[in-house]
Parts: structure tokens; C-alpha cells; sequence
């Protein structure tokens, strides 16, 4: 019981980003290119991907990589199902 408090208590939010960050990547978004921001999009999948997929490893030491691609599979479908996207 003791680690669960310990834990909660670690999980406090961060402050916010300033203002003048979130303006400064808006207008460097708004600049790009249509190409550039969906090569963006592509690399920030990747890389969610990426960590998901080191998640995986971490969870289940077992899993070749095809038990791992499989999981990383049905977790996005899971995803889409719950977004809606999906049956």
C-alpha cells in the first residue's frame, strides 16, 4: 500500500508550457509545407511505435518480434476501435 502513495504522489502534473512556446510552434507549423507536415506526422508514428513497441519488450521479456509486432498490431486496433474507427 505504501508504494501506491509513493507513486501517486511522483504522477503530479508538470506547470504548462509558456504561451510564447506554444505561439512560436504554431507559426512554425502554420509555415511548413503540406509534404513536411505529413512526413511529420509519419515520423511521429514511428516513433510512438518505436517506444510502444519497447514497451512491449519491457512487458512481456518473452515476445519474439513477431509476438511483439502482433501486440503492437492489436493495440492499434484497439485504439481505433475505441476512437471509433474501427468495428
Amino acid at each position: 500500500m505504501q508504494s501506491s502513495k509513493l507513486y501517486s504522489q511522483a504522477m503530479k502534473p508538470s506547470s504548462p508550457m509558456p504561451i510564447d512556446f506554444n505561439r512560436e510552434e504554431v507559426e512554425d507549423a502554420r509555415r511548413q509545407t503540406f509534404a513536411q507536415k505529413f512526413r511529420a506526422g509519419a515520423e511521429l508514428f514511428d516513433y510512438a511505435c518505436t517506444i510502444t513497441k519497447a514497451g512491449i519488450r519491457w512487458q512481456n521479456p518473452d515476445f519474439d518480434d513477431a509476438q511483439v509486432m502482433a501486440e503492437l498490431r492489436r493495440r492499434i486496433r484497439l485504439g481505433e476501435a475505441l476512437e471509433g474507427r474501427t468495428t
